[in-house]
Formats: C-alpha cells, sequence, structure tokens
C-alpha cells in the first residue's frame, strides 16, 4: 500500500551506539520522505547515543523530518525501550507505519519502503533473516546455528510459526502498536520480540514475513553472550506460563 509523505516513524533502541547510530540516522534523514519521526531511545549509561542524536537533530529539522531522543541513563532492556518509543510515538496521529530496527546497521533502511507495500491494517510485518531470498552476512557459522536454535525452541513452545522470531526490524499499523502500549509486557529482554508476535497473532493480526538482508554490525561489539541467553531462556519460560494462565 502506498503512504503520503512522513507518514511512517522509527523506533531505534540503543545501548552504546556511535558511530553505527550516526550513519543510520544520516540514512534515514537522508531517505525517501515516508519517514517523518525518529525516536532513539538510549539506554547508555553514559548518554553516547544521546550526543550522537542530539547532534543530528538540526539535519533532520532541515530536511522537514523529526528526531526525537529519550535518554534512560541505564540498561531498561531491548523490549522496554522498544515499548516506550512506540508510546511516544502513537501520540503522533499522522503516523500509520510504526517500524523497529537496530541502532548498529543490521537493518538496512532501504526496506522500510518494502515494509510499507506489505503492510495492512490486519497484519504486521517481520523482516526474517531466514527465508529464501534473504540472507545473512558478518556471522560466524557458531553464531547462525545458535541463533537457528533459539528459533526453532520459540516456535515450539510458543507455539508460532515464523521463520524468525528474534529479529528486530518489524513493522506495525497503528491498529497493532495500540495493542502493544496497552499491553504490561512480560519480559523485557530480547524476548519482547517473541511476546509481542505471539500477542498480536492471538488478537487475530497476520504477520507477514519478508526476505531481508542482514549485516552484522561494523562498530562496537554485540552484547549476546551466554548469561544473554540464559537470561532468554528464563523469559521464554516467563511468556509461557502467562499463556498457561491466560494473562497474555
Amino acid at each position: 500500500m502506498k503512504r503520503a509523505q512522513n507518514t511512517v516513524g522509527v523506533v531505534i533502541p540503543t545501548y552504546r551506539e556511535t558511530e553505527s547510530l550516526r550513519s543510520l540516522l544520516l540514512s534515514l534523514a537522508e531517505s525517501e520522505n515516508l519517514v517523518g519521526y525518529v525516536i532513539v531511545v538510549d539506554d547508555s549509561e553514559n548518554g553516547e547515543s544521546t550526543r550522537i542524536a542530539l547532534s543530528l537533530v538540526n539535519y533532520f529539522e532541515e530536511r522537514k523530518k523529526h528526531l526525537e531522543i529519550l535518554s534512560n541513563y541505564k540498561k531498561t532492556g531491548r523490549g522496554s525501550a522498544v515499548r516506550q518509543g512506540l508510546q511516544t510515538l502513537y501520540l503522533h496521529k499522522e503516523i500509520e507505519v510504526f517500524v523497529e530496527m537496530d541502532g548498529d546497521e543490521s537493518h538496512r533502511s532501504c526496506e522500510i519502503g518494502v515494509m510499507c507495500e506489505y503492510i495492512e491494517e490486519d497484519n504486521f510485518i517481520i523482516a526474517s533473516r531466514y527465508l529464501p531470498k534473504s540472507s545473512i552476512s558478518g556471522w560466524s557459522t557458531r553464531r547462525k546455528v545458535m541463533s537457528k536454535i533459539v528459533n526453532s525452541l520459540i516456535r515450539s513452545v510458543l507455539n508460532i510459526e515464523y521463520s524468525d522470531c528474534t529479529n528486530g526490524y518489524r513493522a506495525y499499523p497503528r491498529s497493532c502498536v495500540k495493542i502493544l502500549i496497552s499491553h504490561q509486557p512480560k519480559v523485557f529482554d530480547f524476548l519482547y520480540l517473541s511476546e509481542q508476535a505471539l500477542l498480536l497473532t492471538r488478537a487475530g493480526f497476520i504477520g507477514r514475513e519478508i526476505p531481508s538482508q542482514f549485516i552484522n554490525r561494523t562498530h562496537g561489539k554485540s552484547s549476546v553472550n551466554l548469561r544473554v541467553l540464559l537470561m532468554a531462556l528464563y523469559s521464554l519460560c516467563q511468556i509461557k506460563y502467562a499463556v498457561l494462565r491466560g494473562t497474555l
């Protein structure tokens, strides 16, 4: 579906992103006019991402776009940051499509236009790394295997059939965001992505996957480690428990 100018809002949760965030924001500022609002939610303790974003506010204004920064100065978790950004974006009535994407340039901003072509009021879009026309660049075999195992486990435990439950590049219509921001999350780490998908699917929305070209970060260091994965398994159990109790 074609969209009018400046009717797409983008939420970027960040944690200590600097060079990659600057590059991503520049690409969004200079992109097609679909993107009118960008919100950076910074969980960096020292506000590294905040300083980068603030330096580009005027650059966005010159291009008749809006850049807003929400600084938490503590790590609240990816899920919490995304929800915070969506709540703020939802206040802008002109926004029709809400996009969440990572700030490390793993997600290509040029794919936003493709997402908008497919999105409708009764669906949401997942940019999948595991469709036949998708690709992953820069990951080791070990990282790819680990990701596929995690996704397989999520599909099995939560009974959802998406090939990629953990990629944080998605687009939602306003009707979906209303549900997401009204729901009290059970988890706040990257498993919130699975909770989002499950919540919307159970509400009757259709999750549509489209191919995506994922590029591993070229700046900074990934936060994914054994501790994060163990916490994710605990979060998965929390989501499943909520389903069994009927609270999700």
